[in-house]
């Protein structure tokens, strides 16, 4: 199946990015699907039958070098039509065209497996293959590309307020007009309330000599 590929992107090479003009309205779908079906053949839902997608890739394959060559002799004006060539080249692209309808209908159903099964690796394959899903398996990728970056916020904002909680931490106690050393050597409210306050035994002597001299 590489041979396969790698002939493909060499006949790409050489007649550019076109398609056979000969029967290309039913020629064009045919080619487009088989480029679809090269990156999704190796697919684990494909192991078991490659057959599916690898016969229709390697007879389309084929289907086009006798496309590309009946181009070329008619594109020549002294070679003679080769009226049989054109007309197994029809009956070619109308036996592919039926293949390719089986090989859609059986995708649809594989889609539906793996969207149920969850396997959103193979989904995204499948649309970056250009192969066509539907709105809600769309919108379930693209939260799943968004959603590793909206985990990440909660994690890096624990981290900030981690940074945040240590910086306070190993801050100062503040108070107005003093820094910290003068905080610490400062006496609290309990201490000039003690001082303040005069002393019961001195009282009692006070009084006591008073009445005495009266």
């Amino acid at each position: 199946m590489r041979v396969v590929a790698l002939f493909l992107i060499m006949t790409t090479f050489l007649y550019g990015d076109g398609f056979p003009k000969i029967f290309s309205s039913a020629g064009d779908e045919i080619y487009s699907n088989m480029q679809r079906y090269l990156k999704i053949k190796d697919l684990d839902i494909y192991a078991d039958k490659p057959e599916l997608l690898e016969s229709f890739c390697r007879d389309a394959n084929a289907s086009l070098q006798r496309g590309y060559a009946l181009d070329k002799r008619q594109e020549d004006p002294e070679a003679s039509i080769d009226k049989t060539g054109i007309k197994s080249y029809a009956k070619e692209l109308r036996r592919l065209a039926v293949q390719n309808e089986a090989i859609e209908y059986q995708l649809r159903r594989d889609i539906k497996k793996l969207h149920e099964e969850k396997d959103y690796k193979s989904l995204s394959v499948f649309r970056n293959a250009d192969i066509q899903l539907s709105n809600e398996i769309l919108k379930v990728l693209e939260a799943q590309v968004k959603k590793p970056k909206q985990e990440e916020v909660p994690s890096q904002a624990i981290v900030i307020a981690e940074k945040d909680n240590g910086i306070k931490a190993l801050e100062p106690p503040e108070e107005i007009g003093m820094k910290h050393d003068e905080v610490l050597s400062h006496p609290s409210q309990s201490e000039v309330l003690q001082e303040a306050e005069p002393d019961s035994e001195a009282v009692l002597e006070a009084s006591n000599s008073v009445t005495a001299t009266v």
